[in-house]
């Protein structure tokens, strides 16, 4: 995917790989959403304490691994250490970045704008999100040609569209809570792609899907898939 490529039809996304059936943000994970037929997969990057880009969503390893303590204080190798479910290890992203799946990174921590720019610069298939638009402003500094998506909350569309269109943005990445028939026409028009999260209902994926979003992420690709067909 590259920015002037558009999604064309739904697609259906693993959010943290196929998170419903693996331990999120494992390779195991990601490899179950590959087999499931998504041709994405989401993940969470973050800096180990000697600076490696990993995946892993919290900033704590407490709830996913069975280790304790902030991501940011422990170092690559003592991260590899953890078990992170059923004797999985948290990757890296240059593991993941290997797999033939397409990867939409999310920026969880400012502090790894860089490295995470540096690993996925000239890659194809990749998109990178954030909530933060001064993390995404820089990474279009690093990485001019990068496809990057604004992470919405559930604001007034005119301000999220505004603040997609400020930051050079691919496509935007609202909650399912917050789309609209008024946000996907006027995000189109715009110019903007619309990847929804987190969508797990298939009642909810076909009503997105009626409204012409453009991807959706879910825990569940398998089922969404058969739910949209």
């Amino acid at each position: 995917m590259t920015a002037d490529m558009p999604v064309g039809r739904i697609r259906v996304i693993g959010h943290r790989g196929a998170s419903a059936h693996y331990p999120e943000n494992t390779l195991a994970s990601f490899r179950g959403a590959m087999q499931a037929g998504a041709p994405m997969v989401e993940l969470d990057a973050q800096l180990s304490r000697d600076g490696a880009v990993v995946v892993i969503h919290d900033e704590t390893v407490d709830r996913t691994t069975n280790g304790r303590g902030l991501v940011a204080n422990l170092s690559l190798a003592e991260l590899r250490r953890l078990d992170a479910g059923g004797g999985e290890r948290i990757p890296l992203l240059a593991e993941v970045l290997e797999l033939p799946v397409a990867v939409n990174v999310e920026i969880k921590d400012s502090a790894a704008v860089e490295a995470v720019a540096q690993l996925v610069a000239g890659r194809e298939n990749v998109v990178v999100s954030s909530f933060d638009l001064d993390a995404l402003d820089r990474v279009r500094q690093l990485a001019p040609r990068l496809p990057l998506a604004y992470l919405s909350r559930q604001d007034d569309w005119r301000v999220v569209l505004e603040r997609a269109q400020s930051a050079g943005a691919y496509a935007l990445n609202p909650p399912r809570q917050a789309v609209t028939g008024l946000l996907v026409e006027e995000a189109h028009r715009a110019g903007l792609h619309v990847m929804s999260y987190t969508v797990n209902d298939p009642g909810e994926g076909r009503r997105l899907q009626s409204l012409g979003v453009d991807a959706l992420f879910t825990d569940d690709p398998a089922a969404m898939l058969a739910a949209i067909g």
